[in-house]
């Protein structure tokens, strides 16, 4: 995300989490009435979220495993 107060992103794992919570309800309260491709673009977008939240996370932790 862009920082407004400095150059350049910051990384906010809580925004992120929240963002990927959302998504997850909207998908339960859309459930059934989304077209097939709409439910496989929702599917496909959260699975690429989570995948790219964890992969981040662990960055940040760096080799120790501590944030």
């Amino acid at each position: 995300m862009t920082d407004p107060t400095a150059k350049g992103t910051g990384k906010d794992p809580e925004q992120a989490r929240r963002t990927i919570d959302v998504l997850t309800m909207r998908q339960a309260k859309t459930q059934g009435n989304l077209t097939p491709d709409e439910a496989s673009l929702l599917d496909s977008l959260l699975h690429s979220l989570r995948m790219r939240y964890l992969k981040a996370v662990e960055l940040l932790k760096g080799p120790s495993g501590e944030a």
